[in-house]
């Protein structure tokens, strides 16, 4: 019976060890070429809507809005094509940006697409309530897509991160209307 000398099983590990680490490296290149973002939508309130400022004038005020970040870690720049909601049911809900234009997403950066409330409302229907998912799609077809999460349009709290931002921002309203 042959013996195994311990300097060929050590070898052999190193080998191993070197061909895993090269598989693994062009697994993190190939990867890197297949750009993908980084989803976060939110509720929230940006100025967005425009109204009469009383001199003959107009000026934006605020509304309720989805706030999509959308972040960018590749070295690539990403240009986005579609954007929807995709319900629990897999209908799928095509959102129109407050500007009317999709935003090209710089390397290393981040970029904010605003929906604004009644464009929501359109593409949720009568429900104004909705479980589901934001899906973006970009030029070269590459799908990326954040979490399911459970929008509901009619809780005015929902739009701001916590109870005190949303008193504060309701007195505000109130402090500007009596003036």
């Amino acid at each position: 019976m042959p013996q195994i000398e311990i300097a060929t099983i050590i070898n052999s590990l190193i080998s191993l060890t070197a061909l895993s680490v090269a598989i693994y490296s062009l697994y993190l290149q190939r990867r890197d070429r297949k750009p993908r973002l980084t989803v976060e939508p939110e509720l929230g309130v940006k100025q967005i809507k425009l109204a009469d400022d009383g001199f003959s004038g107009h000026t934006l005020v605020d509304d309720y809005c989805l706030v999509i970040t959308l972040r960018n870690s590749t070295e690539k720049d990403i240009e986005v094509s579609n954007l929807n909601f995709v319900t629990k049911n897999n209908n799928t809900l095509e959102l129109e940006p407050w500007n009317k234009r999709l935003p090209v997403v710089l390397s290393h950066k981040a970029s904010e697409v605003i929906i604004p409330r009644e464009q929501l409302v359109r593409a949720f229907g009568a429900k104004l309530k909705g479980k589901g998912y934001i899906r973006i799609k970009d030029v070269l077809g590459n799908i990326s897509s954040s979490s399911n999460k459970h929008y509901d349009l009619t809780d005015l709290r929902n739009y701001f991160v916590s109870d005190s931002d949303y008193h504060k921002w309701s007195k505000q309203k109130l402090k500007e209307k009596e003036e």
